[in-house]
């Protein structure tokens, strides 16, 4: 039997490298695991510090931007990592094998699976204990001076064993060794504890996370804050409160064992990124349509303007309107955004493998018929009597508006009206992040366009908002289909911006 075969095997290696001697197991065995596992692990992490090879690994690495190790700091790094464990763990590691001969721990019968899988979950527990107060302790005003080093802020994988030989041996080591201890567990157990114990330490380290692999998120979000993630587990991180802000962080988003080939950043994006993709279309379109409105430069554009009269925009007007939008961009988007992509996130919408051109379309199609429906509604209900003056008036100010005045409203209404109905297409299809940032960018020019007061050749028409702006009571829609069904653009209809709003190739729309 199989079983039969292990032991036999598990006998006679005990018999050849021990001679069965407790003592030599419990030393010169252990040792010889938490270096091997230290070594052969750490020197692959380290071989990839240091080159930057094979590249396509480095978009594991968690903390940005990659920046290869210096000779000097790898000397520093290499003296103190031999320092612990030849001068601190060879003497530690024979008073310790000593304790274990006298507890007289198993070395013959091989434990069953039940056992082994017990003995872990009461190592887990005694380490999360041992470690997360003497760590705690160690970050204590004089001890943290004296004992603690956190230079390495953006750790590598055999910085686990960069610390002062105190805090090597009190919270490194003795945390993982009391389990085993306090358990009585077979040799064999410990073998193994030990070297997952060097194993998860130097993944923790590395600041890599690869696919397949366990988190090394949480404790580098320790050495990038210091305060937050005291613990190996989380528990009583939870318990105590220390790993609030981790909870609310993007790293605890990604921490988690993944199986894509993409990076965990590229699946699980910066929440900022949709703001990043929204600002920088508004402000790249907008500033080009606002610097043509203030200047009149270049002239050949100024034909394009819907509205013959053209005045340039007067310094007070400019910075009211950029106070407002700055204000609607900071204050009322950025937290909006913030808990749009945590309904998001909690949506579970795909970030992997990219979705074809088909999807695309078949979900933009969606998009435009479910923001034609809020926007029209909401729209609407805004141009009720006490809504309008409370809110929306605010927007009408511009009767003849320019591009950077489509964010120029009452937050009321940036929520209601502009955001939500936006969201709520990609949130009802599930959609890809790549196809939700897509119809984002699309979304802004539009709007800007909308707004600009130019119709330019190859380009949409804007006719039909700028009506709007003209006739308060026209062209609620934002694509027309509604308009058309409520007869809320039946002047526009008879009106010569009707027969303009096309897209068209003269260099002229008014000839």
């Amino acid at each position: 039997m199989f079983a039969d075969w292990l032991q036999y095997r598990w006998d006679l290696l005990i018999t050849t490298w021990f001679d069965n001697n407790l003592f030599a197991m419990a030393f010169y065995g252990t040792l010889g695991i938490v270096y091997c596992m230290f070594w052969t692990v750490g020197l692959f992490y380290l071989f990839v510090d240091i080159t930057g090879r094979p590249g396509f690994l480095i978009k594991y690495k968690i903390q940005e931007p990659y920046t290869p190790i210096s000779k000097s700091v790898l000397l520093d790094l290499i003296g103190q990592v031999l320092f612990n464990q030849i001068v601190v763990m060879v003497p530690l590691f024979y008073l310790l094998a000593r304790a274990l001969e006298w507890r007289q721990i198993p070395t013959g019968q091989l434990p069953s699976l039940a056992r082994i899988v017990a003995d872990f979950i009461g190592f887990v527990a005694v380490n999360e204990i041992g470690f997360y107060y003497t760590h705690r302790l160690v970050h204590y005003g004089p001890l943290y001076r004296l004992i603690q080093d956190h230079r390495w802020q953006a750790p590598v994988a055999i910085s686990s064993f960069y610390c002062h030989p105190i805090e090597h041996v009190f919270s490194n080591i003795m945390p993982v060794f009391m389990g085993p201890f306090v358990m009585n567990s077979h040799i064999l157990i410990q073998w193994l504890w030990y070297g997952t114990a060097v194993f998860v330490s130097l993944t923790h380290h590395s600041g890599y996370h690869f696919p397949c692999m366990i988190s090394s998120e949480y404790h580098d979000y320790h050495h990038l804050k210091f305060n937050q993630n005291f613990g190996t587990i989380g528990l009583l991180d939870w318990i105590h409160g220390t790993n609030n802000e981790f909870y609310k962080s993007i790293a605890y988003k990604r921490h988690r064992v993944f199986m894509s080939c993409q990076s965990i950043k590229q699946l699980y994006p910066d929440e900022s990124q949709n703001i990043t993709i929204v600002n920088c279309m508004y402000w790249t379109v907008g500033l080009f349509y606002l610097f043509v409105d203030m200047t009149g430069r270049p002239g050949f554009l100024l034909k394009y303007k819907i509205q013959e009269s053209y005045t340039p925009i007067s310094k007070s007007v400019l910075l009211d309107l950029i106070g407002q939008v700055l204000f609607n961009q900071i204050l009322v988007m950025v937290p909006s955004l913030y808990l749009l992509s945590s309904v998001f996130e909690w949506r579970q919408f795909p970030t992997g493998q990219l979705p074809s051109l088909a999807r695309i379309v078949a979900d933009f199609i969606v998009f435009v018929f479910v923001m034609e429906i809020f926007q029209y509604y909401t729209h609407r209900l805004l141009h009720y009597g006490p809504l309008y003056r409370l809110v929306h008036k605010r927007h009408h100010r511009w009767q003849t508006p320019v591009a950077i005045s489509s964010l120029y409203c009452h937050p009321i209404e940036l929520m209601f009206n502009n955001t939500i109905p936006v969201f709520m297409g990609p949130f009802l299809m599930k959609s890809h992040i790549l196809t939700q940032w897509l119809w984002y960018g699309f979304i802004i020019f539009v709007t800007l366009a909308d707004h600009s007061g130019y119709h330019f050749p190859c380009m949409i028409s804007t006719e039909y908002h700028y009506y709007y702006h003209l006739n308060f009571t026209q062209n609620l829609g934002a694509f027309g289909l509604l308009d058309w069904i409520h007869g809320t653009g039946n002047e526009f209809y008879k009106s010569m911006a009707y027969k303009r709003h096309r897209f068209d190739f003269h260099r002229d729309i008014t000839v």
